[in-house]
């Protein structure tokens, strides 16, 4: 019998989540995610973190589900990630498809906020241009982290299964912006490369030099005549 179990983040998970998010993506392939949260490997970046997450937790949107998988036999939180669902109503819907704002005592510098500002539309353009093409209509991933000493474990599956299992009942697409050592594993789900996406500082944005180079895989899931099992 399973001990893991799939159920909403809760306020008190914060920080929590937020601890894991950073030892799963801290320092590896994605700038996205150390722009987003600054300094996030000290005390005090770390706690701006929470502060972040704790916003995002209190501005959900009516599709956008924040889940976490635990281990009941060791109250131990292993993985945390969002799938959006099909949007029911227009305010949904254009708020994915407009730019994000970013906005918040959390940048050093106003050119550290505006390169946040930037890397933000940018990294978010293809889910936007999706939601709208589909009219809100498909299952989108954001932000899947699984702990690193329990990866294999199952807690991806448990989350895997939530969304794409009502994806093939609705006979609707599920999105994702893979890290690029995460491919194969949405593979294995279905997903197939659309574009290898890469972006670098602008040469005309002197101000941002050194800011590092981001990528990550676009993926695309057909829905399936029957749920996965």
């Amino acid at each position: 019998m399973t001990t893991l179990k799939l159920d909403y983040v809760q306020p008190d998970d914060i920080p929590t989540v937020a601890l894991l998010d950073r030892k799963a993506f801290y320092k590896n392939e994605h700038p996205y995610i150390e722009t987003m949260h600054p300094d996030s490997g000290t005390p005090e970046g770390f706690d701006r973190k929470v502060e972040q997450w704790r916003e995002r937790l209190n501005h959900l949107l009516p599709n956008e589900h924040f889940l976490k998988v635990t281990d009941t036999e060791t109250k131990q939180i292993l993985l945390s990630g969002t799938w959006y669902t099909p949007c029911q109503i227009e305010d949904s819907l254009t708020k994915l498809t407009q730019e994000p704002k970013i906005s918040g005592p959390y940048w050093k510098t106003e050119d550290d906020l505006a390169w946040a500002q930037h890397l933000s539309i940018r990294y978010t353009q293809r889910r936007r241009d999706a939601f709208r093409n589909n009219k809100g209509q498909l299952f989108a991933i954001k932000h899947l982290a699984v702990d690193p000493a329990v990866q294999g474990k199952g807690a991806g599956s448990v989350f895997m299964k939530w969304g794409i299992q009502q994806a093939d009942r609705s006979g609707l697409e599920c999105i994702v912006e893979s890290s690029m050592r995460s491919e194969g594993y949405y593979q294995k789900w279905g997903f197939e490369r659309r574009e290898h996406v890469r972006f670098e500082v602008p040469p005309e944005e002197t101000r941002w030099k050194g800011k590092g180079v981001q990528e990550y895989v676009w993926m695309v899931r057909s829905p399936k005549a029957g749920t996965t099992s």
